[in-house]
């Protein structure tokens, strides 16, 4: 699949079935993509870092921040145990 604004392709990504949202001024979408196994929040041409899951972003107020739940895996390479880490994180949006 691909996001088309303005007429331009934008970056693939699965659909996922949770709604995009809009930043206040209309100009900006943010939404949650899956590539090879990890998921990612995609805000206009920005793309966060991999993560094992994210929940729906949202947008800050004045439209320049996109917040998100995340979680990432980390295992202990001497235990190979896991640790399931839980985050809120914020990313700005160009």
């Amino acid at each position: 699949d691909l996001l088309v604004l303005d007429g331009k392709k934008g970056p693939g990504f699965i659909t996922l079935n949770d709604p995009f949202v809009w930043s206040p001024d209309g100009k900006t979408v943010a939404y949650k993509s899956q590539e090879s196994g990890n998921y990612f929040i995609m805000a206009g041409e920005k793309r966060s870092e991999p993560l094992q899951w994210v929940w729906p972003p949202v947008f800050s107020p004045d439209g320049k921040k996109v917040a998100f739940g995340a979680q990432k895996d980390v295992t202990d390479p001497k235990t190979y145990q896991t640790t399931y880490e839980l985050w809120w994180k914020v990313m700005e949006v160009p």
